[in-house]
């Protein structure tokens, strides 16, 4: 039997924590200039494998697809932030996996991308001209795996 993904309850009491108990927030706007940088720390996503389902030739968000997606749209209704709109946008990833399994570097790109786009954070994550995608060593005394994220409006 397949581990089903649980995502941790979201308690806007907490101030920015979005998963009480555990290290993962919503670091919040920064505004250098003309430029807005979202900087989020959030639970690492389900592989794409993972969320999805086939029945014959079709193909559909599982439970665990739709809890992540749901995991995301708590987080963004909680905290009721801006939008890139249109904006050319830069994404840094920093990845911090719990143990060694092998791992597609773009697997989490994805189904972040995909999630911030239902979202609303962007229109379309075609928006998204450049990418910096770092894996970091797994540590097996993480509470839980989770992933940095910084996402900003290019300037040129």
């Amino acid at each position: 039997m397949k581990n089903r993904v649980k995502m941790p309850s979201i308690n806007p009491q907490e101030g920015t924590n979005v998963c009480p108990g555990l290290i993962f927030f919503i670091n919040g706007w920064e505004s250098t200039g003309s430029n807005e940088i979202l900087n989020l720390k959030l639970l690492y996503p389900p592989s794409v494998n993972e969320i999805y389902s086939h029945v014959g030739r079709k193909r559909f968000v599982n439970k665990d697809g739709k809890n992540f997606y749901n995991y995301i749209n708590k987080v963004f209704y909680l905290f009721n932030y801006p939008r890139f709109e249109d904006a050319k946008l830069e994404a840094i990833l920093n990845l911090y996996p719990k143990d060694r399994r092998r791992r597609d570097l773009d697997n989490p790109q994805k189904i972040l991308f995909d999630s911030f786009k239902k979202v609303g954070l962007y229109n379309d994550d075609t928006q998204i001209k450049k990418c910096t995608t770092i894996m970091n060593d797994p540590n097996a005394s993480l509470p839980q795996p989770y992933i940095e994220i910084a996402i900003f409006r290019l300037t040129t």
